[in-house]
């Protein structure tokens, strides 16, 4: 928190914020807000809130008060107001670095048929009516003053601290008329407000920094069309700070801070405006607030986040003080709970966490409950929570030729005239981003006989609207919003029982260590690091090494300490006592130590007392904000699938051993995918 008070009200303000953070406020805390409540008459009474920015939540509040304030700064302090005026063109070149806003946007607005690309007079006023909040916050006209407060509205350079949300007041500026009369911005100096340092540009005094003006691409929404307007916008990309959202007011700590909460829609955003005070005394809360926005408690996936976030800060603590036991990993969230949890209990809570949050009588669960009405409810090529019954007998794969030719062919490989069966994808969503998914169920789709030939993308959809009820948090379902490949695989492919054990024991003795607790073994994702590349590479001496003994040695390495009995060396080990139809290898890797790898095709553990294999049939791939993937056949022939290019079609590329299996089409390798044939 900002609040730097020592008195027994920024205690009790401190105390409140606490509660109105997890929506659990109590009829003092309200009491409390409602005492620093004051009235519009009584704002423009207070000299000190004069020229003070307020926080409101709707855009169009914020531009309505930034009209006001800025006609009565220039008669509070006699400055003349100079309007300055954009430059706006149509568009002619859609195109955009991201082939994703491209179809959007040509989907989602209008584009008028022209002889050219210059604006008429007449709708260039239209463009120039609209407030900022309908041209995605780049004003049409600036009207300005010397001294008057504004807000940066765009990244200008990092190194000068003029960046988004900077505030600062006008100092000085460089303009010219067009050939119309309008007046047009070319430079505007800007003197920053308690900039995080010092800031000197040769020749202008200290902090004051020049913004120029800058070309950008703004949709306008015309009360007259459905559809907004794309244009080209030459504007100096600045506000005026008579007001600013609650959005924008993150990250700050204000001396004075005053709020308008009035249409705040939930406690989150209430927290937000509140939370930026430095002190109570110096709070000041506009037109009161709705008392349910601070009760009732947060909803169930919100909570769920909070409580997450409660346990990752543990661990950070923990790992920060070299106390963290080095059976938990921090690669991803789910891999770090499930090891707190493993590690704690499940009704274990940290020191600190808020009552309203606290788990320890009802537990917290990382894999959320599923009867089996859910599991019959998912999609037919899913079999998240099954095991294989089919047991490969070892053979000899000397060579990766032998491993990939000894694959027993499915008929889904081979159409009755005897030619090579083509692949089907699924097409990406454009709208709802699916490439997470889309790239998992290619590969998935073509190991199951029963795969759906039509309606993919319906079944995939399905499969997601479930997945978002279990957690919207992990598993967003609208929007130009990405899940984690992680995440999918480790809702859809964990057992309910865990599979396997691990124990420390002698490696001469074979004895049991006394002194180590077992670990259960449930994910069937497991992480190639670079502490585990620099070991096996060690161990081997080869010049590459094969994925498939990094995880032989995840299995079974040495651990710290020694044998009780004759004191040898310990090592752990995994005993698997039922078959996964899938292992996931997660990569965690530079490109350059990408190379300094090879996979073999085939991985084999003792399963109770019989040999099970694993076989290498998919690669997913990650670059650009977007997930592609490779199947592979029983033949070791690669099938490339991206669905926002390649559509429904897979292309055949060569046997996956003459290809870089690391990189494709600039993209970098994060999953192997590997499946026992069942």
């Amino acid at each position: 928190m900002r609040q730097k008070g020592i008195s027994a009200e920024d205690q009790r303000f401190r105390t409140a914020l606490e509660n109105l953070r997890v929506k659990a406020c109590t009829n003092e805390d309200r009491a409390l807000f409602r005492s620093r409540v004051v009235t519009r008459d009584g704002v423009l009474s207070r000299p000190e809130l004069a020229d003070v920015s307020v926080i409101t939540t709707l855009n169009a509040h914020r531009d309505a008060i930034n009209e006001i304030g800025v006609e009565a700064f220039a008669r509070r302090y006699h400055r003349k107001l100079h309007t300055f005026y954009s430059i706006d063109r149509w568009t002619s070149d859609r195109a955009t670095k991201s082939t994703r806003k491209t179809q959007l946007e040509s989907d989602g607005s209008l584009n008028p048929v022209r002889l050219n690309d210059a604006m008429c007079t007449e709708f260039q006023w239209k463009l120039w009516d609209l407030h900022p909040c309908l041209t995605d916050h780049v004003p049409g006209v600036l009207r300005m003053c010397r001294g008057m407060p504004v807000l940066l509205k765009n990244n200008e350079a990092t190194e000068l601290c003029a960046t988004n949300g900077a505030e600062g007041i006008v100092y000085d500026w460089h303009s010219h008329a067009t050939p119309d009369g309008f007046e047009v911005l070319d430079t505007l100096f800007v003197k920053l407000v308690n900039p995080p340092r010092e800031v000197q540009v040769d020749g202008l005094p200290t902090n004051v920094i020049p913004i120029t003006r800058t070309k950008t691409r703004v949709k306008c929404g015309l009360p007259d069309f459905e559809k907004p307007l794309v244009v080209d916008r030459d504007q100096v990309m600045v506000l005026p700070n008579f007001a600013m959202t609650d959005f924008a007011s993150q990250g700050k700590s204000r001396w004075i801070n005053l709020c308008h909460l009035k249409y705040c829609a939930t406690s989150q955003s209430l927290y937000t405006c509140l939370s930026r005070s430095t002190s109570f005394q110096r709070t000041y809360i506009l037109e009161g607030f709705d008392d349910s926005k601070t009760m009732g408690g947060l909803s169930q996936s919100l909570r769920r986040e909070f409580q997450e976030l409660e346990i990752m800060d543990y661990i950070t603590r923990h790992s920060h003080g070299n106390t963290l036991p080095a059976t938990i990993s921090r690669a991803y969230r789910g891999e770090a709970i499930r090891g707190f949890l493993e590690w704690k209990g499940n009704h274990y809570v940290p020191q600190g966490v808020h009552p309203a949050l606290s788990w320890a009588n009802e537990g917290f669960f990382w894999t959320d409950t599923r009867s089996k009405a859910d599991t019959r409810s998912m999609p037919s090529f899913v079999n998240p929570r099954g095991t294989a019954n089919h047991v490969r007998k070892k053979t000899d794969r000397s060579t990766i030729k032998n491993v990939s030719n000894s694959r027993k062919k499915r008929p889904l490989d081979v159409e009755p005239s005897g030619t090579v069966k083509r692949r089907k994808g699924f097409i990406w969503d454009r709208i709802n981003y699916s490439c997470a998914y889309d790239s998992l169920f290619t590969v998935v789709i073509h190991l199951n006989l029963t795969s759906p030939a039509h309606h993919m993308e319906r079944v995939r959809d399905d499969l997601r609207d479930y997945l978002y009820g279990v957690c919207p948090v992990r598993f967003p379902r609208y929007g130009a919003v990405l899940a984690a490949v992680s995440d999918v695989l480790d809702a859809l492919f964990t057992p309910m029982q865990y599979y396997g054990l691990s124990m420390a024991s002698c490696t001469s003795c074979h004895a049991p260590d006394s002194a180590s607790v077992s670990r259960q073994y449930r994910s069937p994702i497991f992480y190639i690091t670079r502490g585990v590349l620099e070991v096996t590479h060690s161990q081997f001496q080869m010049q590459q090494t094969f994925v498939e003994d990094m995880m032989q040695y995840s299995f079974n390495h040495a651990v710290p300490g020694a044998c009780t009995s004759c004191g040898s060396r310990l090592h752990s080990n995994i005993k698997i006592m039922n078959t996964l139809p899938f292992i996931f290898l997660e990569i965690h890797l530079m490109r350059d130590d990408l190379q300094r790898m090879i996979a073999r095709g085939s991985i084999s553990f003792t399963v109770r007392t019989q040999i099970v294999t694993w076989y290498l049939c998919g690669v997913i791939y990650l670059g650009g904000e977007h997930f592609t993937s490779r199947y592979i056949d029983d033949d070791g022939v690669s099938w490339y699938h991206d669905g926002m290019i390649t559509g429904r079609t897979c292309i055949r590329e060569d046997h996956y051993t003459n290809l870089n299996l690391w990189i494709s089409r600039d993209r970098t390798a994060t999953h192997l995918i590997y499946w026992n044939g069942q």
